[in-house]
């Protein structure tokens, strides 16, 4: 005797909804990214974080090679670059303002000025601000350890 199966009824299986669901949820990921990468915050916070991997491989140059570094920062121009390799500049968001705290032995000029390591690992010390639109991201050196971090304020 054959049975018959029931038919199916209108509907999605749970399967189906996951599939939607995992989806949406990556479209919005993806919609967020986009959304936050042209954010006044989310430029400050790429520009600190770029800068702060500068200071960190300088800083590793100067321990590898046993001799000072120096990171120069133009302020006016929103440009860095280590000493002597001025064809590897780095620039900042057009809208995002620099201002730099250093030694006041490492000024070159009105607009660009330093930040050296040693090769112990230390450094001169300093403090770069970026800012737009009434916010700032800080990256700081300390003088003694050489260490570069972001200061969240």
């Amino acid at each position: 005797m054959a049975r018959s199966i029931p038919r199916r009824q209108g509907g999605f299986t749970l399967m189906e909804l996951l599939v939607v669901l995992i989806i949406a949820v990556g479209l919005l990921g993806l919609a967020g990214v986009r959304f936050a990468a042209g954010t006044p915050g989310a430029e400050l916070r790429a520009a600190a974080r770029e800068m702060t991997s500068g200071l960190r491989y300088v800083r590793a140059a100067a321990l590898s090679s046993g001799q000072e570094q120096v990171l120069l920062v133009d302020v006016d121009n929103g440009r860095y670059w280590i000493a002597g390799r001025e064809q590897q500049t780095r620039r900042v968001p057009e809208r995002v303002d620099i201002h730099l705290v250093t030694s006041r032995d490492e000024v070159v000029s009105d607009r660009v000025a330093g930040l050296r390591f040693y090769p112990d690992g230390s450094a001169t010390g300093g403090r770069v601000t970026f800012s737009r639109d009434g916010r700032h991201m800080v990256v700081d050196v300390d003088w003694l350890t050489g260490r570069a971090r972001v200061l969240d304020p």
